[in-house]
């Protein structure tokens, strides 16, 4: 069975939601680790290369692919929106509403 190579619009927003979450929870993890951990340590280095913010990292880069998908489906278009950025926000409504 082929797989539909384009997600829905409501499944960009369950992702964005998703990222959002983890992006409040790896920088969460983060600041507690650094706390303890000196940046020299296995710990401190893997947990750099997932970290939100920084724009050469495993999580920015698929925010960027899951950002490119987004538009390729034609979502976006009308409005120009940009559902993968801003995550602190999402994050803070979607805390909201819980």
């Amino acid at each position: 069975m082929r797989k539909d190579k384009r997600m829905s619009l409501e499944e960009h927003y369950v992702c964005a939601d998703d990222m959002a979450i983890a992006s409040h929870h790896l920088d969460k993890l983060y600041n507690r680790c650094q706390k303890h951990y000196p940046k020299s340590c296995r710990l401190m280095q893997l947990l750099w290369k997932v970290l939100p913010g920084l724009l050469s990292g495993v999580f920015v880069q698929i925010k960027s692919e899951l950002d490119n998908e987004y538009f390729a489906a034609g979502h976006g278009e009308k409005d120009g929106s940009f559902i993968y950025y801003d995550l602190e926000k999402r994050y803070e409504k979607l805390k909201n509403n819980m």
